[in-house]
């Protein structure tokens, strides 16, 4: 540790953690240390060098790298304590001498409440009881006043491991080979003692379940024949209903004669050749999804074609055979019925045939796939379920050692999963072609795949579709079939007396009719195209309409139309969402997508935001205004407020600077005074409830909501007495109505509030708080209990109504000089503990919940809301909301989490500019926190957020900036050697990273990025005029009252600019060259050079720091940018025009050095080679000879960083 101290390397010690990290695991996972008492000692040891290297310096133990609660619960189910524990107090011994890591840390008390459960209830060894006593020992902290934790009694350990059988397939294969060499079919069960084993594992009626099951499917399949079979005009006489009676019983005799070997050989060798080759190839898939989506397109597609290669000759030979026989049983002769015409209509028939059993071969071929997988599924869910940071890997997936270095990079396999090109070979297999009957007996192929043979086909398609087979039809045909189609919707339309499809009589129904026109589309030569051009057509006719039942006919014609193609639906929906088309500004229309869930609220509200943003154009106002009226307001609302937050944010926005129409000053008053619904019982002053809603029922709701606090204060288990206590308030109509129920929520929550007001104790029981919160989820429980997954939608909509309601309560409440934050914070802070109950029973549910949480955080968030500040705060940084939502499955939830940093650090930006109190230094200081945590514990959360992050924080915010950009991805490892020449690091800063920002929307404000990308194209316009333009657009100028000139800075413009500019040029480079590099001739440095000419100090200072904020970790755009700012120092110095550009870069650089780290990887290079390389004469700068206590500042910062 000495030696650690005095090198004072952050490299040195990085690597050193990391390979403690990597030690530790090591040791932890070997099979030695179990048995070893040096090994466990050599553990030990490494656990208190763990500990002085982290927990005694005040730092933590990452979470990513090592969980120490999952390490014991592990440890516990694995029969591994007498390493975890040892483990976990010898590193925990290290907080005796750390500030932070020691109760009542919350982290800290967390692992001590466990190890006490384990004390008292892991019936642990002596010894082990032991090592945890002596734990509490040295951190002076008695056994018996830590509460123990839940977390091991509530535990459900995983099902002890399964004897391994012997692979079904792997035993038939040998078989199945052996039949097909010597032509011969197994007449009785194998004898050979694998068999026998698995026999011992399997009962007889399960094996029987599973023929019938397969024998039912094939009578299923083989009853739709005749629906399907066709007879060729030139054989007239099969036209006789008995003679098709005889063909298809011929069809179903031979069909049933080789369908069982057939099917079994074909599952049998695909299964193998698939189960071998994806469980190699995603080896490193931790997603079960994907796999089982990859094996079935694989093994059917396979089982499908091999079944149809063996079955045609021999199902073609049957069927001749068995119709001859019938039909001389019937009293044909030869002569009557030549041997030709039999050929004839076998031949016209046998793809149907063949269709069934390559559709019972699928079939089987997915259901074996599952069982033969079944042990890597459960692998999966296993690492998700552990919620493990580390990679997935499927040791038994590499049976045989293969070098990955040998293979070509295509084919190697990679951690985290196969790439899209990789992924792409399995999804080919998921574009079968459709076989259809032909003339001539051969194959012919469809691209469609509405299978001909399938489960109750629905009588609507059959009634549009001909008995004989359906034939492709020309696109001009297809087209003009729609349009008679078209013509009988217009007319059913002008006579129909309803309102909805719904109300549509069995004999009145207009749906046969839309799936014709799917039908027609279908079958279309050019199904893509022509499904395109219908949809185009009926687009237009869905903007025309006038009836309610005219918007719900056509979107629903256009929702089946957007299944046969998806590309059809891209196009579409891009269209309705994304188009400036006037046309579009049609509230009916809109609302009946909504509706629909055609298109989605988050979608639509973010680019309407943006359109608004654009041009404040009077008609668009009116309309966004209208449509969050008709969707929110009225009587038929189906989305939430917060649903439109973006939209509403733009029309506040549009309202302040004097662009607001009459509709949004009307809507914006609606939402804020008491004619808005969810606020209708309070009055404006937000404190007394309104006339209009009767004092008796209000007493009454208050009434019924204190039974329920006096029941939960007195009852040990509430969930108990909720059932009689729902049931009442259901019989006497309180969650009936939407009125009634919405007041009694307001009521609630009033009453709450009021009894814990006065609860200033800080070990005060908050009964009125958190009885709401409690029985707020356990409506929300039984209410998804009730319809199971089809409600989800519906309960988190409820349950998002619910906490709205509190919302505004508290916006109105806190307008009081009397408001107390610590009940509000109380009960939010209660349904999020609540909430999390929920968590495993009820997962999409519960996540449903928490994203409408984190959403309504905008409702109260500190712009809104300043006296529940602090409150909010606290809300958005717990354990239960913030880790939940960034450890959430695909990352769903950073979205709704960055929301919230935004509202935070937009609330901080003016308190930053200025003069900070106690209040706002206090706050910054949480905000600095949080984003310290982010840093730790999910970098990959700023990595992905820098931009917008950085945007929103002021320019002299370094230290909070400097968190933000020093965050880089874990699976990258140490970060290289910063003291390195920058031509030296090249190669390692050849990765492209991941951004998350719509920062080209700024761009598209009056035509610039079109601008930009002409003169990059093509030189024109002069980049004079490109400048010009881009600096008025920064630097807007405007006249003050008193006549002066005042300059107003579009930060996101410039920011925006920058960065767009600094990635086309390297991803352009990238493209040419094959590697990314800075190229100074390039179209877009000159723009960014002449921007820094072209502006003034201040605008110089602006510009720079944008271009700062993109020296992050090594990257691709890290090598850009800094090559940029040295280039743009090196420019400058030579140039003879006066300029003090280097000066303000070298600022610009300095202030970002000189604060406490961390510090960005990228902002030290360019530090370090400004200074170091000779060739840009840092030292011989006029500014930097120019005072002695500047020319010391930096070289003590040169100090600092490579030493004197």
């Amino acid at each position: 540790m000495r030696l650690l101290e005095m090198l004072k390397s952050p490299v040195f010690e990085r690597h050193v953690l990391w390979e403690t990290y990597r030690k530790a695991r090591d040791l932890l996972n070997s099979e030695a240390s179990i048995s070893s008492a040096s090994e466990r000692t050599t553990l030990k040891t490494i656990a208190m060098w763990l500990g002085r290297l982290t927990l005694a310096r005040d730092k933590p133990v990452k979470m990513r790298e090592l969980s120490i609660k999952d390490l014991l619960i592990q440890g516990f189910d694995n029969k591994r304590l007498i390493v975890a524990i040892p483990f976990v107090c010898n590193l925990l011994v290290a907080c005796k001498d750390s500030v932070v890591f020691h109760p009542p840390n919350p982290w800290m008390v967390a692992i001590l409440a466990l190890l006490v459960e384990f004390y008292h209830f892991a019936e642990l060894r002596l010894n082990l009881k032991f090592e945890i006593e002596v734990l509490f020992s040295k951190l002076d902290v008695v056994i018996d006043s830590i509460e123990p934790s839940n977390l091991l009694r509530s535990h459900v350990p995983p099902p002890p491991p399964q004897p391994e059988l012997p692979n079904r397939l792997d035993l038939e294969l040998q078989r199945v080979t052996s039949e097909i060499v010597n032509g011969t079919q197994r007449s009785e069960p194998p004898v050979n003692d694998a068999f026998a084993r698995i026999q011992a594992f399997q009962t007889e009626q399960a094996a029987q379940a599973a023929q019938e099951s397969f024998l039912r499917r094939v009578d299923e399949l083989i009853s739709q024949l005749p629906k399907y079979l066709s007879f060729s005009p030139e054989y007239p006489i099969f036209t006789a209903p008995t003679l098709q009676r005889i063909v298809h019983h011929s069809i179903d005799r031979a069909i049933r004669e080789i369908i069982n070997p057939v099917v079994e050989r074909s599952v049998t060798i695909a299964g193998i050749s698939s189960r071998d080759l994806v469980q190699k190839d995603f080896g490193m898939e931790g997603e079960q999804a994907r796999m089982r989506h990859a094996a079935h397109l694989m093994v059917q597609n396979l089982a499908g074609n091999l079944a149809l290669v063996t079955c045609k000759e021999p199902l073609r030979t049957s069927m001749i055979s068995n119709i001859r026989n019938m039909l001389a049983q019937n009293g044909f002769t030869e002569e009557s019925m030549p041997d030709a015409m039999i050929a004839g209509c076998v031949n016209e028939n046998l793809d149907v045939a063949c269709s069934v059993i390559k559709k019972a071969a699928m079939e089987k071929a997915a259901k074996d796939i599952d069982v033969n997988l079944a042990p890597q599924y459960a692998a999966r869910r296993a690492h998700r379920d552990s919620r493990s940071q580390q990679p997935f890997f499927d040791a038994a997936s590499f049976g045989v050692t293969i070098s990955q270095s040998a293979l070509l990079d295509p084919l190697r396999l990679r951690t985290g999963g196969l790439s899209a090109a990789q992924l792409r070979v399995y999804e080919d297999f998921g574009e079968p072609a459709r076989i259809i009957p032909s003339v001539n007996g051969e194959y012919t192929y469809q691209e469609h795949v509405p299978a001909e043979i399938k489960h109750g086909p629905s009588p609507l398609y059959l009634e549009a579709e001909p008995e004989s087979s359906p034939q492709p039809m020309p696109s001009q045909t297809s087209l003009d079939r729609f349009n008679e189609l078209v013509s009988e919707v217009e007319k059913f339309l002008a006579q129909a007396s309803v309102s909805s499809l719904s109300a549509l009589s069995s004999e009145n129904d207009i749906r046969p009719i839309i799936h014709a026109v799917v039908l027609v589309a279908n079958r279309s030569t050019n199904r893509e195209g022509t499904t395109l051009l219908i949809s185009q057509k009926v687009v237009q006719l869905l903007y025309k309409s006038t009836s309610p039942l005219g918007r719900e006919v056509y979107v629903f014609l256009l929702q089946q139309l957007c299944n046969l193609s998806r590309k059809v639906d891209k196009e579409v929906k891009s269209w309705l969402i994304y188009a400036d088309d006037s046309r579009k500004y049609n509230v009916p229309v809109t609302v009946a997508l909504i509706q629909t869930g055609f298109i989605t609220t988050m979608d639509l509200d973010t680019q309407l935001s943006h359109v608004i943003l654009r041009s404040f154009a009077p008609e668009m106002l009116n309309f966004v205004a209208d449509l969050i009226r008709e969707c929110s307001l009225s009587e038929q609302a189906c989305v939430p407020r917060n649903g439109f937050s973006s939209c509403l944010a733009a029309l506040l926005n549009a309202h302040d600077i004097g662009h607001s129409t009459q509709a949004v000053d009307i809507l914006l008053d609606d939402l804020r005074g008491p004619r808005s619904r969810d606020m209708s019982a309070v009055s404006s002053d937000g404190m007394d409830l309104k006339p209009s809603i009767d004092v008796k029922l209000q007493e009454r709701l208050a009434h019924y909501f204190l039974e329920w606090v006096r029941v939960y204060s007195t009852t040990k288990n509430p969930e108990i007495a909720f059932v009689p206590y729902i049931t009442y308030l259901q019989k006497e109509g309180i969650l009936s109505g939407e009125d009634v129920s919405s007041a009694f929520y307001r009521t609630a929550i009033n009453c709450a509030v009021d009894l814990d007001a006065n609860q200033l104790d800080s070990n005060a029981q908050y009964f009125g708080t958190d009885s709401l919160a409690k029985l707020i989820i356990l409506i929300v429980k039984n209410y998804g209990d009730k319809s199971g997954t089809a409600s989800i939608p519906q309960t988190v909509y409820y349950y998002n109504k619910i906490i709205t309601i509190m919302s505004y309560a508290l916006v109105q409440r806190q307008l009081d000089d009397s408001f107390s934050q610590r009940p509000w914070s109380r009960f939010f802070t209660s349904m999020l503990s609540e909430l999390s109950t929920i968590e495993h029973s009820l997962q999409d549910t519960y996540f449903g919940c928490l994203r409408g949480f984190a959403n309504v955080l905008g409702i109260t968030q500190p712009t809104y809301a300043p006296r529940f500040a602090f409150g909010w705060l606290s809300v958005v940084s717990h354990r239960f909301l913030m880790p939940k939502l960034l450890l959430a499955p695909h990352e769903e939830g950073w979205p709704d989490f960055h929301r919230c940093l935004m509202w935070l650090l937009r609330f901080l930006s003016p308190f930053l500019k200025g003069e900070m109190t106690s209040s706002s230094r206090s706050m910054f200081r949480g905000a600095l926190r949080i984003l310290l945590v982010l840093m730790h514990d999910f970098p990959e959360f700023l990595v992905e957020y820098y931009h917008t992050l950085s945007t929103a924080i002021p320019p002299h915010c370094v230290q909070l900036r400097n968190i933000v950009l020093a965050a880089f991805p874990q699976n990258q490892g140490p970060l290289p050697d910063c003291y390195k020449r920058v031509e030296d690091l090249i190669p390692v800063m050849q990765r492209f990273p991941k951004v998350r920002s719509d920062y080209t929307d700024a761009l598209a404000t009056g035509n610039v990025k079109d601008a930009i990308q002409q003169y990059v194209r093509t030189g024109t316009p002069a980049i004079q005029a490109i400048v010009g333009e881009l600096k008025n657009r920064i630097a807007v100028k405007s006249m003050s009252q008193d006549g002066t000139t005042v300059v107003t800075w579009n930060h996101t413009l410039l920011h925006a600019t920058v960065f767009y500019l600094g990635t086309t040029a390297v991803s352009k480079s990238a493209a040419g060259t094959g590697r990314a590099e800075f190229d100074f001739k390039s179209p877009e440095v000159a723009i960014l050079t002449a921007l820094a000419f072209a502006f003034d100090a201040e605008g110089q200072y602006y510009l720079l720091s944008a271009i700062a904020d993109q020296l992050r970790y090594p990257s691709a755009h890290t090598l850009f940018f800094i090559s940029l700012m040295l280039f743009i120092f090196s420019t400058a110095s030579r140039t003879e025009i006066t300029n003090s550009i280097p000066e303000r870069i070298s600022r610009v650089l300095l202030e970002r050095v000189i604060v406490k780290r961390p510090h960005p990887w990228g902002l030290i290079v360019t530090f370090i080679e400004l200074l170091d390389n000779d060739t840009y004469g840092f030292w011989s700068q006029p500014f930097v000879r120019a005072e002695d206590e500047i020319y010391l500042i930096f070289v003590k910062a040169h100090e600092n960083f490579v030493g004197a």
